[in-house]
């Protein structure tokens, strides 16, 4: 599976990245939800497994049609839902200190 984002820390890029591959778990994850049943299916389970199996530390599931963008932090090899987020929250990553955003100005892109 090839994700919509990634990102990889500074501290992490010679360890995991090699050219334009990256050949270990990204430190955030940021998936574009896809129209129709079998895509959400695939971002919001198969995917979130897998990046939690393999140490993804944040996933970011961002959905245009519902206005939302769901965080999970990872917590024993397990992404768990850590803030289900609307139009008129702020996001924070615990993998960019520092990074705050309007949702509403991420979902008008």
């Amino acid at each position: 599976m090839i994700p919509d984002l990634v990102f990889v820390s500074h501290q992490r890029r010679n360890e995991i990245a090699s050219g334009d591959r990256i050949m270990g778990a990204p430190d955030l994850v940021i998936e574009i939800v896809s129209p129709g049943a079998e895509n959400e299916r695939r971002d919001r389970l198969a995917k979130r497994q897998l990046y939690g199996k393999h140490g993804v530390k944040e996933y970011w599931i961002v959905d245009f049609e519902k206005r939302t963008i769901e965080v999970y932090l990872l917590q024993e090899q397990i992404l768990q839902l850590q803030s289900h987020l609307t139009e008129k929250d702020e996001i924070t990553s615990s993998v960019l200190p520092g990074y705050r955003a309007q949702v509403e100005t991420i979902l008008s892109v």
